[in-house]
């Protein structure tokens, strides 16, 4: 064999081992991240009372003292969780004082405005779950069904989900995806590897 053979038998070789190495590193591979926790704040107009200290004949109280007793009293549904309370503009947190029958009773920390109505307007704060956000990407369109790829620990599962709404680039889903990471890829490396697992759930 010449030299001239030689180089271009080793020339191809060598084209062949880069092409080979490139078509390996240009394979996709699932990476993963894990979905953000969406909720909502509401607010509900409700009716607070002024809490009604018990009266000493005779103390003349500080201001220290007037304002130690000037909090807002407020009653709501066992069922009912408010987690704030709005009065004047100023967001104040609530804190449970006690369960009697169907009514919970909680308290605002003192307020440094002096409170001089028996009963005023207020409103409620709730936080409401809404779900996980996941970018429109993750989500795969699969017979009349809406999937992502979900990876719990080292197990690798498709998931069914339900979308509540979207929001720009991403769905709010209604699922519980805590502790678990969404798969990001193509759309067409998701779709297949979509119904591989697929398959493996109905084999199994």
């Amino acid at each position: 064999m010449d030299k001239f053979t030689k180089y271009v038998a080793l020339f191809i070789v060598s084209t062949a081992l880069v092409l080979g190495i490139v078509k390996l590193t240009r394979k996709e591979k699932l990476h993963f991240i894990t979905p953000a926790y969406v909720q909502t704040t509401i607010t509900i107009p409700a009716i607070a009372y002024k809490h009604t200290p018990s009266q000493r004949g005779g103390d003349q109280k500080s201001k220290i003292e007037l304002f130690s007793n000037n909090y807002l009293i407020v009653k709501v549904p066992k069922t009912s969780h408010p987690t704030a309370l709005l009065y004047k503009n100023h967001k104040l947190p609530l804190i449970k004082v006690k369960t009697q029958k169907n009514v919970t009773i909680y308290k605002t920390p003192p307020i440094k405005v002096e409170i001089t109505q028996p009963s005023v307007e207020v409103k409620l704060l709730y936080h409401k779950k809404i779900g996980y956000k996941i970018p429109q990407e993750a989500l795969i369109s699969y017979k009349n069904r809406h999937y992502i790829i979900a990876k719990k620990g080292d197990t690798i599962l498709p998931l069914t989900v339900t979308i509540k709404k979207k929001q720009n680039n991403f769905y709010i889903v209604e699922q519980d995806l805590a502790n678990l990471q969404i798969a990001l890829i193509s759309q067409q490396k998701l779709r297949e590897k979509l119904k591989k697992l697929l398959q493996k759930e109905k084999k199994e």
